[in-house]
């Protein structure tokens, strides 16, 4: 018996970090590509030796994949040779492909061999000499399904290492309902909530009053949006490196604070201080340096903090500020956290920092006591005693197995809020490093913001699928769910007056109010 597959491609090339290059035409056509970079990953394989991991509960249903991992070669690209391609910087490029079986499928059910193995470079490798000239991101290519033909056990196949399962998404809830906004009239309010939880006060329903899309400006992406806390503004992080500062209210542009044509491949959020005077953020700049940057509101004027250093190993994945505004600290991808002097400029070296074992994903600052959290890659969290010019280490909260990828206090800095890849809301007491509730807060896809209320109350989240929820502290179950973004939300911040800015890869902006 025949099985229908298809094939991928992960790999970078002489200008952009590594990404999903070729992904099946059903998964391209859904806009989640992205999670083949994520799950395939390792180190080059042996001859006769490939990688097996199953995705669990992900966007397009469970799959299958296999592949290998082998050095990408001058005659990929067209050119005679067999020498191994470089980046711009010298380090060996991979390629990583292989096939994408629907459905779960055994290790011990699958033959594949290095005839198989042949055929699907010959059709990668056509895509990739496209690729291979990209200086900018572009959408993955899409392949078409094709049958692998059933073999024996005889018949020579390839050795499957077997990796962990990759848990993309929760199973939804049947007693779950969703009354979604397509369901209602333009001119109906906009209410969304789970059946589950039927006694949910009125003031917490929330009406769109505002809803945003650019499609010149924001037609590929919002990467992040900061709010400044004392004034009708907010920046926006899009395209990846393009930074605008616009009305809150009508959300007209005022200012585009940041615009580059370089090298691109990593959008650092951006981070508006507690006095609202300064922004803060990496760029890549000149030959993949990343660089921190500083910008005065008042003035438009910016200077460099300094270099965090070249290529992807050193890329800046979060940044915060320190509660006095007079230093600037990032978390790296090789899992430093470094300290900057915002007022004249350059890294603080007075004391070495621990690090974590990871890549650092996100950060938070309780300013009312001084301290920072920050979550890695592993699903540890760290907690840190902010001095001056300097970090303490508490403890470190072994949060979960997968990616935290959002931090965030309550106003009092007691509750420390978290949302990852395992696409569940924590609540930690902030002081002991304990579960502040069992509660299940529970997405059906990876959690990429959380935010809290200004007034404590309620915590917002945003996902993969584009749901945003809006949390009690009291309830596991959200007591608001809004669907209008098409694509994964990439920030959710509250207003001081209580409204929720949401932003996503679709581009759009939406203000959400209570309905009082």
């Amino acid at each position: 018996m025949n099985q229908e597959v298809w094939c991928f491609l992960v790999s970078g090339n002489k200008y952009l970090d590594y990404r999903t290059v070729v992904a099946p035409n059903f998964m391209r056509e859904q806009n989640y590509t992205l999670i083949l970079a994520r799950v395939a990953e390792g180190e080059i394989t042996d001859e006769g030796t490939a990688y097996y991991r199953k995705i669990i509960n992900s966007k397009v249903g469970d799959l299958t994949l296999v592949f290998r991992i082998i050095e990408a070669l001058e005659i990929d690209i067209g050119i005679s040779g067999d020498g191994v391609l470089k980046d711009s910087f010298g380090r060996v490029i991979s390629l990583i492909e292989g096939f994408v079986f629907k459905g779960d499928f055994p290790a011990k059910n699958l033959v594949v061999t290095s005839e198989d193995f042949d055929k699907i470079h010959q059709q990668i490798i056509e895509y990739y000499q496209q690729f291979w000239h990209e200086t900018s991101p572009i959408p993955a290519y899409a392949s078409q399904s094709f049958s692998l033909s059933e073999k024996e056990k005889d018949d020579n196949p390839f050795q499957l290492i077997k990796l962990e399962n990759y848990i993309a998404g929760n199973k939804p809830q049947k007693q779950a309902k969703l009354v979604t906004n397509e369901q209602l009239s333009e001119n109906e309010k906009f209410k969304e909530e789970s059946l589950g939880d039927r006694s949910i006060p009125p003031s917490w329903q929330f009406n769109i009053i505002k809803e945003f899309i650019d499609e010149n400006r924001f037609g590929l992406e919002i990467n992040s949006i900061a709010i400044s806390p004392n004034r009708q503004e907010i920046a926006i992080r899009y395209d990846q490196n393009k930074i605008v500062i616009q009305s809150l209210e009508s959300f007209e542009e005022r200012t585009l604070l940041y615009e580059i044509e370089l090298l691109v491949g990593n959008a650092t959020p951006i981070i508006i201080d507690s006095t609202g005077k300064f922004l803060v953020t990496s760029v890549i700049e000149r030959f993949d340096d990343n660089i921190i940057k500083l910008w005065d509101l008042n003035t438009e004027e910016f200077k460099q903090l300094g270099s965090n250093g070249i290529s992807g190993f050193n890329r800046v994945q979060a940044v915060a500020f320190h509660p006095d505004s007079e230093t600037v600290i990032t978390g790296g991808s090789d899992g430093k956290i470094k300290l900057w002097d915002a007022t004249v400029t350059g890294e603080i070296t007075t004391q070495p920092i621990p690090k974590h074992d990871t890549q650092i994903r996100c950060m938070a600052v309780d300013k009312k006591n001084n301290i920072l959290a920050s979550g890695d890659k592993q699903g540890n969290i760290k907690i840190w005693e902010l001095g001056v010019g300097s970090l303490t280490e508490k403890m470190t909260i072994s949060a979960d197995t997968r990616s935290i990828n959002s931090l965030a206090f309550s106003p009092n800095g007691k509750i420390l809020a978290t949302g990852g890849d395992n696409c569940i809301i924590k609540l930690w007491n902030a002081e002991t490093g304990e579960l502040y509730d069992r509660h299940q807060r529970k997405h059906s896809a990876i959690v990429n913001s959380v935010a809290f209320s200004s007034d404590g109350k309620l915590i917002a989240s945003g996902d993969d699928d584009g749901n945003i929820k809006i949390w009690s502290l009291k309830s596991q179950t959200a007591v608001f769910v809004g669907n209008k973004h098409t694509k994964a939300v990439t920030s959710v911040v509250f207003t001081r007056d209580g409204k929720l800015i949401s932003g996503g890869k679709d581009g759009k902006l939406i203000t959400w109010e209570q309905i009082k």
